[in-house]
């Protein structure tokens, strides 16, 4: 009876210790949304998919490499991309090269996870799922 015991014990740690080592906690938006992503935008019945890299610095970088935030202004271009990340809110920026012209999106947050963040876009008529590659 007792090694009948004492092997049911053993089963019994060895299955709750078993649990899903992938389990992962996704720090603050800030620190999670840096690295390569996938990303889907969808509003409207429309939708367009494309990819971006975010760095530590505050720089970010698109494919296509107007995906994310483009514009000009007075026929300048405003390619210098770069974002900020405040609560959860993302927000990016496109500049020019002298930084004095530049146009901004707040994007809202609605879902942090590791490997997934959900954006509401046109204030929540539209998403942009961020997906790491």
């Amino acid at each position: 009876m007792k090694i009948y015991t004492l092997v049911l014990v053993l089963c019994l740690l060895l299955v709750t210790r078993c649990k899903n080592d992938d389990d992962c906690v996704p720090p603050i938006l800030k620190e999670n949304v840096i690295g390569t992503w996938s990303i889907k935008n969808s509003a409207f019945g429309f939708s367009e998919s494309g990819s971006a890299t975010f760095y530590s610095d505050g720089k970010v970088e698109s494919n296509p490499k107007d995906f994310l935030i483009s514009g000009e202004i007075n026929g300048v271009i405003l390619d210098k991309t770069s974002f900020t990340v405040i609560d959860s809110v993302l927000k990016l920026k496109a500049s020019s090269a002298d930084g004095t012209l530049f146009i901004s999106e707040s994007l809202d947050m609605t879902k942090n996870e590791c490997d997934e963040i959900v954006f509401d876009v046109f204030g929540g008529l539209g998403k942009s799922t961020y997906k790491r590659k």
